[in-house]
């Protein structure tokens, strides 16, 4: 779950809108992610949260105007964090290929690190339409991260294929593997953040072994087991 400190730092208020106790927007989010880790998603209400964070229903009002307003500034500090990862995890690659698969791995990393936030990021009943605000830039730029991903591979030769079936394949993948590790049907599918990492990267090795052309296909399948080892 995401510290305070973050919120603070993802949804910036201006002086007349800071609170005796601090920030009164990111403290309700922070209040959001406490309620979401312990009771769920079904037990949010603004009402609850206002309580949580220790001032009145209307002041919460203030700032959100009902819950799927609070959710949507919820979900967009999550992706701020998430796309983060993504690009932190593309900067540390040695080239194209192995940036495909760090970003494989941070997604589903972050996924297993968040559960509570993943539940709620990808839930567009809860959330409702994404408004025109700057704190919500991060949903759709975590995703430009594995489109611009998947276009630099192709563009060095790495991988084959048409781009938009690749980037689709590729985040169908990793999804699919988070939301087994966080919600799947058996609790000792990965027990440990090694074991997601090893995870992470053994699928993602099949994946990729899939996309690269058949002259790179066994040195690449290689490369990644090696790391996933090291993992």
């Amino acid at each position: 779950m995401f510290t305070l400190a973050i919120y603070a730092m993802i949804l910036p208020l201006s002086t007349s809108n800071r609170y005796h106790h601090g920030d009164l927007r990111a403290a309700l989010l922070a209040a959001t992610g406490d309620l979401l880790v312990e009771r769920g998603v079904e037990a949010l209400s603004l009402r609850e949260v206002s309580r949580r964070a220790g001032v009145s229903h209307a002041a919460a009002y203030n700032h959100y105007r009902d819950k799927a307003a609070l959710v949507r500034a919820y979900v967009a500090a999550a992706f701020a964090s998430f796309a983060a990862d993504l690009r932190n995890a593309r900067a540390t690659a040695s080239d194209p290929l192995d940036a495909l698969v760090e970003i494989g791995v941070a997604y589903v990393l972050f996924a297993y690190r968040h559960p509570a936030e993943f539940r709620v990021m990808f839930r567009p009943e809860l959330v409702g339409p994404i408004a025109d605000d700057p704190s919500e830039e991060a949903i759709p730029g975590s995703y430009a991260v594995l489109v611009e991903s998947v276009a630099e591979a192709r563009a060095a030769g790495a991988i084959v294929g048409d781009p938009d079936a690749v980037v689709l394949t590729a985040w169908a993948t990793v999804h699919g593997l988070s939301a087994l590790i966080v919600d799947g049907p058996d609790p000792n599918f990965a027990r440990d953040e090694g074991e997601v990492e090893r995870l992470a990267r053994s699928t993602l090795a099949v994946l990729v072994a899939g996309l690269v052309p058949a002259n790179r296909a066994v040195r690449t399948r290689a490369a990644i087991d090696s790391r996933s080892r090291r993992a």
